[in-house]
C-alpha cells in the first residue's frame, strides 16, 4: 500500500537533496519494514533533511533525514541518506590529485576496517534486509553511452574495455562479483577497491596491492576483537574478493574521464594535465583488470578471434 501524503508534498524536493518526497517515501515503503511500522496508515506531513556531510562520505552528501506524520509534532522515523554529487566528486578529484600517496590511502582503509567491523558486529540488524538490485536496462544504457563517448575521446581504451564487456552487461557476473564471491556478506572488499582504483594512479595502486589487503584484514580483526568477534572470512578470501571488486571498478575509469572533464575551476593547462593523468589511470586500470580476470575467470573474457 502506498504511503499516504499530500500530492503537493509528494512532488516537493526535500531540502537540497535533489530528491522528491514521493521518491523517498516509495523507496522506504518498498524496502524498509521498520518505516512501514512507524508510519502505519498515518499521513506523512513533512520530511526534513539536514546536511551533515562535513568530514563524512566519499564523493557524496550525507543527510540526516526525519519523517513526520499527522497529529504528532515529533519525528516518527529517522535515517541517513548518502547521495553522490558532481560537486563532491570534483572535490575528491582535487584532493586525490594533490594527495596521491600511500599513507593517505592507508588511513582511509583503516577507517573502512573500523566501519566494517561495526557493521559485522551488528549484522543481525541489517543483513538480508535489502534485496540486491543494481543493474537495469536504463542503467546499462547510461553506461554504454558514457563509454562510447569515452572511447571516442580516448580510443586507446577500447580494446581492454571491450574485453571486459561482460562485466558491464551480464547481470549474473555482476552479482557474483558483488555478492557471490563472498556469499551472504556481499563483497567485503568492494569499498576498498573503489577508493584505490578511482583515487590512485597505477604505480601507487600496484604498490598498495602488495600489502593493503593484509593491512585491512589486520585492522578489521583488531576492531572486531573489541566485541569478542572475528571475521567470518579468511584473508585469502578477502584478497580474491578484492580482485573481483577491482575488475568491476576499472570498468568505471573511462567514464571518470568524462565526469571530471567539466571541472573549470582550475587553469586550462592544469586541467589538461589532470585529464592525461586520468587517461593513463584508466588505461593501466583496464589492463590490470584484464590480467586479474585472466587468473580469476578466463572464461569470462572473449575467446581469441571472437
Amino acid at each position: 500500500m502506498r504511503v499516504k501524503c499530500e500530492k503537493c508534498l509528494r512532488d516537493e524536493k526535500v531540502s537540497n537533496t535533489g530528491l522528491t518526497a514521493g521518491w523517498i517515501l516509495d523507496i522506504l515503503e518498498k524496502h524498509d519494514e521498520k518505516f512501514r511500522e512507524a508510519v502505519g496508515d498515518k499521513k506523512v506531513t513533512k520530511i526534513t533533511a539536514r546536511d551533515i556531510s562535513e568530514n563524512k562520505g566519499f564523493a557524496s552528501r550525507i543527510f540526516k533525514t526525519n519523517i513526520y506524520v499527522e497529529n504528532n509534532p515529533d519525528s516518527v522515523y529517522n535515517f541517513v541518506m548518502k547521495i553522490p554529487t558532481g560537486e563532491c566528486m570534483n572535490h575528491v578529484m582535487d584532493e586525490t590529485m594533490d594527495k596521491d600517496d600511500k599513507d593517505s590511502i592507508k588511513t582511509i582503509v583503516k577507517h573502512l576496517a573500523a566501519f566494517h567491523a561495526q557493521l559485522y558486529n551488528m549484522e543481525g540488524k541489517w543483513k538480508n534486509r535489502f534485496p540486491f538490485k543494481f543493474i537495469d536496462e536504463d542503467f546499462v544504457s547510461m553506461i554504454d553511452k558514457m563509454n562510447a563517448t569515452a572511447i571516442k575521446n580516448h580510443p586507446e581504451l577500447a580494446e581492454d574495455l571491450q574485453k571486459l564487456d561482460r562485466i558491464v552487461h551480464d547481470r549474473e557476473l555482476l552479482e557474483y562479483m558483488l555478492v557471490g564471491c563472498c556469499k551472504d556478506l556481499g563483497n567485503p572488499a568492494f569499498d576498498m577497491a573503489r577508493v584505490i582504483t578511482n583515487c590512485t594512479d597505477a604505480e601507487i595502486r600496484r604498490e598498495l596491492e602488495t600489502f593493503i589487503c593484509d593491512f585491512y584484514y589486520e585492522n578489521l580483526t583488531k576492531f572486531m576483537a573489541d566485541k569478542g568477534k572475528t571475521p567470518s572470512f579468511k584473508l585469502e578470501q578477502f584478497k580474491t574478493a578484492y580482485d573481483y571488486a577491482t575488475v568491476n571498478q576499472v570498468t568505471w575509469l573511462p567514464m571518470m574521464t568524462l565526469v571530471f572533464s567539466s571541472n573549470h575551476e582550475v587553469a586550462e593547462d592544469i586541467q589538461e594535465a589532470r585529464m592525461k593523468k586520468l587517461e593513463l589511470r584508466a588505461k593501466f586500470g583496464l589492463a590490470d583488470g584484464v590480467k586479474k580476470l585472466e587468473k580469476l575467470r578466463p572464461d569470462w573474457l572473449p575467446t581469441r578471434g571472437a
